[in-house]
């Protein structure tokens, strides 16, 4: 399985900071597919099988990935200009409710996320599957800040976290395995 290099990753020293600016979050980091969510001034917004997920707590959402030991990373995109954190809000919201939920052939939990980088910066999502489709393009805008990590000291090399790339089928599967267990 190949890799992606993800590197400049600090550890979270400070939670404080994930309440202010815009946070990509890749939950179960070292997992194949990790989830991906997205924060904005500390409402967290996410997409599953369960349907969408608006105006989440910061606060609680940390509070669960610190009692369960989840490897995440929170990759900091810079605030657009001339966009009013309120206005943000309101577009995460508009995009995130587009979606009924995470299904095969129509929206993964990085769709959302997608869509709000193609609006809000600009991005060129048209080729964009998979995290590592979108964040080399971000990369390239010059968007991200800075990189935090919990939970993964032990699977950092000198500052840089190699995941195992993953497929579309991949995730695909997981979608499939979501669903079957609830029918289950």
């Amino acid at each position: 399985m190949s890799k992606f290099k993800i590197d400049n990753i600090k550890p979270l020293l400070n939670d404080e900071f994930l309440n202010l600016g815009i946070y990509l979050h890749i939950v179960h980091a070292t997992t194949v597919p990790p989830h991906l969510v997205l924060s904005i001034n500390g409402k967290v917004f996410s997409l599953s099988t369960k349907g969408p997920s608006l105006d989440g707590n910061m606060e609680q959402t940390l509070r669960f990935l610190k009692a369960k030991k989840v490897k995440t990373l929170f990759v900091k995109l810079k605030l657009p200009l001339l966009v009013t954190p309120t206005d943000l809000l309101e577009k995460i919201r508009l995009i995130t409710s587009a979606y009924p939920r995470v299904d095969i052939g129509v929206a993964t939990c990085l769709t959302p996320i997608k869509d709000f980088c193609s609006d809000v910066y600009a991005t060129n999502t048209n080729d964009v599957q998979l995290i590592f489709d979108l964040l080399p393009k971000l990369s390239d805008q010059e968007l991200v800040e800075e990189i935090f990590h919990l939970h993964l000291e032990k699977d950092l090399t000198e500052g840089a976290l190699l995941m195992d790339k993953y497929s579309v089928f991949e995730v695909n599967e997981c979608i499939y395995s979501s669903y079957e267990l609830k029918r289950a």
